[in-house]
């Protein structure tokens, strides 16, 4: 009986933030220094993504500049920082050596768990450098919100640095 209604008040409380959901945001830069390897591209980018804890879409957006050729690609892919892993999903791009990124995808629970763990990147692809020629990796914190959208505690995520970096990702709510 205990069991029961300890079940029941958890499902109550977590009842209104499934109704006003959570949306997470992640922003940061992309360069050369960040691909694995790492290369040495003069080019950058910047992307933001914002994953809604309700319906379980991620949108992402971002901008890049002074590719060394014209842009062949450019994709969300799961892998740890340091490694290369599977593309999720394609992005869409407009321009040359400079243009614009979008896409979105609705996420699995692992595929969430993967992204709030810091296992995404995007990765913008040329001629140049067909398996990357800019990458930026996500890390950040997530909060956890109780059902009034009060920050109940927070479950910090590692941060990976290392002298040619992994990218400027910070996560908001």
């Amino acid at each position: 009986m205990m069991k029961r209604a300890t079940t029941l008040l958890a499902l109550l409380l977590a009842l209104p933030a499934l109704a006003f959901g959570q949306t997470e945001s992640f922003t940061g830069t992309l360069s050369g220094g960040q691909e694995a390897p790492p290369n040495a591209s003069a080019a950058t980018g910047s992307a933001s993504g914002t994953y809604n804890a309700s319906t379980g879409v991620f949108t992402v957006t971002g901008t890049y500049t002074g590719l060394s050729s014209t842009i062949s690609a450019s994709h969300i892919h799961v892998g740890a920082p340091g490694m290369n892993g599977p593309v999720l999903f394609a992005l869409t791009n407009t321009g040359g050596t400079s243009g614009t990124l979008s896409g979105s995808r609705t996420l699995s629970a692992s595929e969430a768990l993967s992204l709030r763990q810091g296992n995404f990147y995007a990765n913008v692809h040329s001629g140049t450098f067909p398996n990357g020629e800019i990458r930026g990796q996500t890390v950040g914190v997530v909060p956890v919100v109780d059902g009034l959208g009060n920050d109940a505690n927070y479950l910090t995520l590692g941060t990976y640095t290392q002298s040619h970096g992994f990218g400027d990702y910070g996560l908001t709510t």
